[in-house]
């Protein structure tokens, strides 16, 4: 095509037209990662070279079907600059550590330069699509390398961490930590629920040792699974809002399991709150988060959410992209188990129970004849306020379903690790982060009061000869002490290369050891949350203390307010303006006040054992 210097061709063919819509693709997505100020630039990166040109060819490809009649001009390929360059520099500066907090500025400023990259095209069209061309196969080049070159990576890192752990214990246990994200204990028939939710977790709670009254330390995943690895409350460990990310300045389980020679892996399938960019990557040699399939790298790409948003906004898209089942995760997670011979520590997080609540069928309509229970996806924290009482009831009906699907398939993972061997020398401990509201109180989902349906989860030791098989624990207990407990089943809480978590273990509880140190009652701690006005937590933080017979809650929109424990589901009756309401709450708020300077001066200083009951007696 002979093209005049300084002038912008007068005709070009549709390849030209695509050539560019693939060039400023490939543009966008490298920059994915290169702005983005994160633990997983690398994976933003992947994602984005992986999507986003496929994003700018379909639109391409749209538009050249719009033209479909007519021959292309010099016109239509300035257009194609302006436009496509200025998707990319939108997407540059809403990622770029300069975005602005107002979206109509980075617009303005888009568009400000396509019109400045229009009017280059103008002056010199045919210069700007020799260098485009020139330069399209080193974009290639560079997006192959992402696709191909970091995961090699990532995994040449983890087999060289993997080599310089040091050496395990002799018959070390392996530790299967499970998170069912979600998972309120009263809808499992485990725990006493009329629908028969969860047969297989009943038998593997015969099985070990079911605690009755396990009490999560906060009601949303991001305080609770950074409390499952640090052992601390979430005023402690400070990640207890929409902005926090797990820091430094404490030891995390991993660490510590590394410190004993076990190979370290996390499978997360709530990728928003239990990954990597919130810093739980500490402490995991593997961890696997999002990026494990197309639909949840198309959402981690700029233009990818934003079609995700509108999807959302218009009903169009009813789950979240990309979600992994409790399949999924089994199925990576027992890959990984095959590819190592140490013991190993690994932490499941299944989210199949979490709204939107979306199980396969059959178990999306186990318990309804609704033609679509459960919810919808949404990014609005007050979806459920219009939903009316057939709508709610929908909700409860797939949640429950969802819980049956979780069940079934931890069946089968228990399934696999007894064909493999794994079921004789591997601690199983199944519990959730939080529970979750139907209408109780007013509320739904999570994360905006401390109410029982909502820290009330459960919690199953199993560990066939090592365990004690079919014994149930009513005492209250925190699941802040699963780190130290589970510390303790890896050689000994007392380790000296290694800082002791400070909550005390539940090895002498399960153990019936009578010289067990007395466990301090239970405390949740719920952060001020700007998410919606109804809830009780936007007025202000919260706390609660559980005890056997007391339910004390403080803080938020209702001020204090004492149920009694646990003989009515949900808590109805405040007692807090009583005589004996008033004298209790003075004591729960003298607990709470000295809470915190108690636990820093606080240690699990048992003896040391091999195991959480000891392995002598077998």
């Amino acid at each position: 095509m002979a093209l005049a210097t300084g002038k912008s061709p007068t005709s070009f063919s549709r390849s030209n037209f695509l050539l560019i819509s693939l060039w400023w693709g490939l543009l966008t997505g490298l920059a994915e990662g290169y702005w983005a100020p994160t633990y997983i630039w690398r994976d933003l990166m992947r994602a984005g070279v992986e999507v986003e040109p496929w994003l700018f060819l379909g639109l391409g490809l749209v538009l050249l079907a719009v033209k479909r009649r007519r021959a292309l001009g010099g016109n239509d390929l300035m257009q194609a600059t302006f436009l496509f360059g200025g998707l990319t520099l939108f997407a540059w500066l809403s990622r770029s550590p300069l975005a602005s907090p107002f979206v109509v500025i980075e617009l303005l400023i888009a568009i400000a330069g396509a019109s400045l990259l229009a009017f280059l095209w103008l002056l010199r069209g045919s210069t700007l699509m020799r260098w485009q061309k020139r330069t399209l196969p080193v974009l290639v080049v560079l997006a192959l390398w992402c696709i191909v070159a970091f995961p090699i990576k990532q995994r040449i890192h983890e087999q060289r961490e993997t080599a310089k752990l040091p050496a395990a214990a002799e018959r070390a246990p392996n530790v299967l930590l499970i998170v069912v994200d979600t998972l309120r204990a009263d809808h499992l028939s485990t725990y006493g629920y009329a629908r028969p939710t969860s047969p297989h977790l009943t038998q593997l709670a015969a099985q070990g040792t079911l605690f009755e009254n396990a009490i999560a330390p906060s009601s949303w995943t991001l305080p609770v699974h950074a409390s499952l690895l640090t052992g601390l409350y979430p005023r402690e460990h400070k990640v207890d809002n929409d902005g926090a990310l797990l820091g430094w300045d404490y030891p995390v389980l991993g660490d510590a399991f590394r410190a004993r020679g076990y190979r370290t892996a996390a499978f997360s399938a709530n990728t928003l709150l239990f990954c990597r960019r919130r810093g739980f990557g500490r402490g995991f040699i593997h961890f696997e988060d999002d990026f494990q399939s197309l639909g949840s790298s198309f959402a981690q790409t700029f233009y990818g959410d934003l079609i995700k948003h509108l999807l959302f906004q218009l009903q169009w898209k009813r789950d979240l992209f990309g979600r992994r089942s409790a399949e999924q995760i089994n199925q990576h997670a027992l890959r990984w188990i095959d590819g190592g011979h140490r013991p190993f520590f690994v932490f499941l997080n299944y989210m199949d129970v979490h709204d939107p609540y979306r199980p396969p069928e059959p178990y999306l309509h186990r318990y309804t004849k609704m033609r679509d229970p459960g919810s919808r996806a949404s990014e609005h924290w007050d979806w459920f306020e219009h939903l009316t009482p057939q709508q709610r009831q929908g909700a409860v009906d797939a949640y429950d379903g969802a819980i049956n699907y979780v069940d079934d398939h931890l069946q089968e993972l228990m399934r696999n690790l007894k064909e493999r061997g794994l079921d004789g020398n591997t601690l199983v401990v199944i519990t959730s982060d939080h529970g979750e509201s139907f209408g109780e109180h007013g509320l739904m989902t999570h994360g905006n009061a401390l109410y029982r349906e909502l820290i009330h989860v459960p919690l199953v030791l199993w560990e066939p000869g090592k365990i004690p098989a079919g014994k149930r624990i009513n005492t209250p207990v925190s699941l802040t002490s699963i780190p130290a407990t589970l510390l303790e089943e890896a050689g000994g809480a007392d380790d000296s290369h290694f800082p002791p978590f400070s909550q005390p273990s539940l090895a002498g509880l399960v153990c019936g050891e009578h010289s067990a140190v007395a466990l301090p009652d239970p405390i949740s701690q719920l952060a001020q949350l700007d998410w919606n006005p109804s809830f009780p937590d936007y007025y202000g933080p919260m706390e609660s203390v559980s005890t056997l017979h007391w339910h004390y809650i403080r803080g938020g929109k209702e001020g204090e307010e004492l149920f009694a424990c646990c003989d009515q589901e949900p808590e109805q009756i405040n007692l807090a303006g009583t005589v004996v309401g008033r004298e209790l709450a003075m004591r729960f708020d003298r607990e709470l006040a000295s809470a915190a300077g108690e636990r820093r001066e606080t240690r699990n200083d048992q003896p040391g054992r091999s195991g959480i009951c000891r392995r002598s007696s077998q």
